[in-house]
C-alpha cells in the first residue's frame, strides 16, 4: 500500500532531477489501482508544499 511519507522518501532518494507522473509509477511499480491514489496524493503533496510540480508537469522535491 502506497502512504505519503512513500511518496516523499522516494522523492527524496530521487532528487537528481524531477520525473513525469509516468515514470514515477513506472519506477514504483504501482498496479493501476495505486496510481490513481498515487495521482490524487501527489495533488495534495504539492498544494502542502511536500513535493513540487514544475512547469512541464514534473513531480520533484520541493526547492530548498
Amino acid at each position: 500500500m502506497i502512504d505519503r511519507e512513500t511518496v516523499a522518501e522516494f522523492f527524496r532518494a530521487r532528487s537528481s532531477r524531477p520525473l513525469s507522473f509516468r515514470d514515477v509509477v513506472h519506477h514504483m511499480g504501482l498496479t493501476r489501482p495505486e496510481a490513481r491514489k498515487l495521482k490524487r496524493m501527489l495533488r495534495e503533496m504539492v498544494r502542502a508544499g511536500e513535493i513540487m510540480l514544475t512547469r512541464k508537469g514534473l513531480y520533484g522535491p520541493p526547492r530548498k
